[in-house]
């Protein structure tokens, strides 16, 4: 991207780079959202429509098509800016595993 002329700035949320490989952060989080079909996240006492879509989403509204993002400084100052766009570019989802024996994988939707 800064090949073309955009200019990237990049958060770590954590106070060392290295993600979920970092030894210092537990393996835990206090609350996540999934990413995952709605096949693989049903609710005991909910259960998705018929025709609601794989992936369930909610829709976001933005301010002028802008993203704010706070953060805080190595001292500990929260900060504000605004962004036109924003990428996420979590490692955890950088190789895709699937395993071969799984009976009439071709069959899923």
């Amino acid at each position: 991207m800064s090949k073309v002329g955009i200019e990237l700035i990049v958060f770590e949320q954590s106070s060392n780079i290295g993600g979920m490989w970092n030894v210092d952060i537990k393996p835990c989080w206090n609350s996540i959202r999934t990413n995952i079909s709605k096949f693989s996240i049903p609710l005991s006492d909910y259960s998705w429509p018929k025709n609601a879509p794989i992936f369930p989403i909610v829709n976001i509204n933005y301010l002028n098509h802008k993203w704010i993002v706070e953060y805080s400084n190595k001292s500990n100052k929260i900060l504000s800016e605004q962004y036109d766009f924003i990428i996420v570019a979590s490692d955890f989802f950088n190789c895709r595993y699937i395993p071969e024996n799984i009976i009439d994988l071709s069959l899923f939707k």
